[in-house]
């Protein structure tokens, strides 16, 4: 590596939200012959810059995709000399290594990894089964590159000692953590750039984390299901914690929160919390008690509805079954009339007919709709919405009773103001999908639809 990409790499990795030097180090990449690499930078960083359900963004992450699938193990094995990893098996040069290969008397290409999309991870091919490989890796789960670098790491419960030593060739943007409670993985100055941090089958380890002095840049906080579900009565140690949780100081940084609300008393203490009210996104994953078709989660979004710390929210994610009191606590209260990104996973619970309300949201511009039946009547709701009106994105993602009513959805948005209307449906390729075509001659190619 020469001494100016060593330069751009220290700016990369003391800044890792910051585009500026990644794209400085592709230019320099290009300059010193690495055409593939440079390309690979400037395509993951011009992805992020379209919306995620955008055609443009789908093609630019196509081309990614294509590149790392050719150059990945080159690319990987740079990391691995750095932190110690054993090297991914150079592919085949020889037509008799790629005979080898095929009929199992050497490993893949790769091994002891494999690449999915913009994923490593650990590969367990039980022909080359290796004890010290498998030791040197412990810890890792999986990485993701980002923005040109693998700079989201996923480790599990066991020491990750290769952490340290990230940031020789890797910005550490995003770290997830399963299962963090029995080591003491949250010491190290190499977390003091770390921008967010996800919490999987976590114990009572958070308020531990957030008074480590080394997340100094944290601001995004996700919190997973607790370690403790076996525990006589988990929700009253859940809510001890969120109330701990609030107290910490490094919490006032966060601009970030994704958290359950498993009870009324979580709910209050989240509404409750100006250490909150720095907040720009929200995500809430609302339980509901026993079978009340909505009724639990609707008051408790209700409750986070009226709370003045968290009226500067521009972003905010719901998933559960709400009642329609419930989706209406998430549109129509003045609470939130700075929102401009809402995404309402409903799981089936309910209708819509809240969008009709004229003066709901005003300043929104994002809008996805997942877990609803897309009938005659919710199409009429849409139909009717001024809020659809004023969109520039709009996302639905559900189960269509008639194909053929797609077709009406033409005049749910203003044609003339969507960026982007995305439909995801729970339909084969291979079914032909009565009135999409209509809708694609209407919008183009701000029209995408997704199967599955």
């Amino acid at each position: 590596m020469t001494s100016d990409l060593r330069a751009l790499l220290a700016a990369i990795v003391a800044n890792p939200a910051d585009d500026t030097a990644r794209l400085v180090y592709a230019d320099c990449l290009q300059e010193n012959g690495n055409f593939a690499r440079a390309e690979f930078i400037r395509l993951q960083i011009e992805a992020e810059r379209h919306h995620p359900d955008s055609n443009a963004r789908s093609e630019l992450e196509r081309r990614a995709r294509e590149l790392l699938a050719e150059h990945w193990i080159d690319w990987w094995g740079e990391m691995c000399s750095a932190v110690g990893f054993p090297l991914p098996t150079p592919k085949p040069s020889s037509r008799l290594g790629r005979f080898a290969s095929r009929v199992g008397l050497r490993s893949g290409a790769g091994y002891p990894y494999q690449t999915t999309g913009f994923q490593i991870i650990r590969s367990y091919d039980p022909r080359s089964i290796n004890a010290r490989s498998i030791d040197a890796l412990r810890g890792l789960a999986q990485v993701i590159f980002r923005r040109g670098f693998p700079d989201t790491v996923e480790i599990h419960d066991n020491p990750a000692p290769f952490l340290p030593k990230w940031s020789l060739t890797s910005p550490l943007h995003t770290l997830t953590v399963d299962a963090p409670y029995s080591t003491n993985w949250y010491e190290g100055q190499h977390l003091a750039n770390l921008h967010s941090l996800i919490l999987h089958d976590y114990d009572l380890v958070v308020f531990d984390v957030l008074q480590s002095p080394h997340f100094t840049n944290l601001k995004s906080l996700y919190l997973g299901m607790p370690g403790y579900l076996d525990n006589p009565d988990p929700l009253t140690i859940f809510a001890d914690e969120l109330a701990a949780l609030t107290t910490a100081p490094r919490t006032r940084q966060l601009t970030r929160l994704a958290i359950t609300v498993w009870s009324d008393r979580a709910a209050e203490i989240v509404a409750s919390a100006e250490s909150l009210s720095g907040l720009e996104s929200l995500e809430v994953s609302l339980m509901t008690d026993n079978s009340d078709e909505g009724e639990s989660a609707g008051w408790r979004l209700a409750i986070l509805s009226r709370s003045p710390h968290l009226a500067g929210l521009k972003e905010l994610t719901v998933n559960g079954v709400l009642n329609a009191a419930g989706i209406a606590a998430a549109i129509q209260k003045p609470t939130w009339t700075g929102l401009r990104k809402l995404e309402l996973d409903l799981q089936f619970s309910t209708r819509l007919d809240c969008l009709d309300h004229p003066d709901g949201l005003p300043m929104l511009e994002d809008f996805t709709l997942a877990g609803i039946n897309i009938n005659a009547e919710e199409i009429a709701v849409f139909l009717r919405s001024p809020l659809l009106k004023r969109l520039t994105h709009f996302t639905l993602r559900g189960h269509p009773n008639n194909r053929t009513l797609l077709s009406r959805l033409i005049d749910a948005v203003d044609a003339n103001r969507i960026e982007t209307f995305s439909l995801a449906l729970p339909i084969t390729p291979a079914t032909p999908l009565d009135g999409v075509a209509q809708l694609r001659r209407h919008f183009g190619d701000k029209l995408r639809v997704t199967t599955g």
